[in-house]
């Protein structure tokens, strides 16, 4: 098995690599990943019932479509290689046919039947399930460790650039709009984005932890900017969608 810690130490700020939780890093290249079925699934997880999905995520887990598993590992398999970012998702078959998975991916439904929608079109957990320390003032300021619970994504859209965009999040990268610069961004003021850089307080920080090396990467599938102003562009698009820098950033780490 790989280690990746000891890299860490060799990772210098004249590289062009992006923005990484390095705590939350995978130990292995191979994530094997597969698709929710079974609800005591969710009990690995913490989301851990349909009762907490609910309440404190705001969506109930669904079991993706035959077409939506297709469309989603096709997406993952076209971004996440040994040669391109060196972590890479293996397995595809439902949990209950796979033994000790590594990630859980879902259907994230509205909790309100019908005429709604949940209030995200992605959700996932940043590395294996990382766990962060809270300060006086109840934020958090950095990682320090593992839950030991599966990481999971849930999917309201399977466009592409939300795929890449969450599976990167699993694989460690941060949102590359945290960088101090993306506020020069146009596309970060355009009425698509939900980010107001007029409200500081209410926009996401870097923990403790956070490893930022490089100027701002304007076409990171992980910067709401780009994301959110391209999407139909990137749902068409049959290539690779991760941006150079987010390659390189991944291949620092697990090559």
């Amino acid at each position: 098995m790989k280690k990746i810690y000891p890299f860490i130490l060799l990772f210098s700020v004249t590289t062009r690599a992006g923005i990484i939780e390095p705590h939350t890093l995978w130990d292995k290249l191979a994530i094997k990943t597969c698709w929710y079925d079974q609800e005591d699934q969710l009990a690995q997880t913490r989301i851990n019932s349909i009762k907490m999905a609910k309440s404190k995520f705001e969506f109930v887990p669904k079991e993706l479509s035959k077409r939506e598993k297709a469309k989603v590992q096709q997406a993952v398999e076209r971004n996440f290689s040994p040669a391109r970012t060196g972590i890479h998702f293996v397995g595809w078959k439902d949990c209950s046919q796979t033994q000790a998975p590594d990630l859980i991916v879902m259907e994230a439904k509205s909790k309100i039947p019908i005429f709604s929608r949940p209030s995200f079109n992605g959700r996932a957990v940043i590395g294996e399930e990382g766990l962060f320390t809270i300060d006086e003032e109840a934020s958090s300021t950095g990682f320090f460790g593992k839950s030991g619970l599966i990481s999971n994504i849930a999917l309201y859209t399977q466009n592409s650039g939300t795929v890449v965009h969450e599976f990167g999040h699993v694989a460690g990268l941060r949102h590359e709009h945290i960088n101090s610069d993306a506020k020069e961004d146009e596309l970060c003021h355009t009425r698509q984005v939900t980010l107001n850089f007029k409200k500081p307080n209410e926009l996401e920080t870097p923990h403790d932890s956070t490893l930022i090396f490089t100027e701002y990467d304007r076409e990171s599938i992980m910067s709401y900017c780009w994301l959110q102003t391209r999407r139909k562009y990137l749902d068409k698009h049959d290539g690779v969608i991760l941006s150079e820098k987010d390659q390189e950033t991944l291949r620092h780490f697990y090559q």
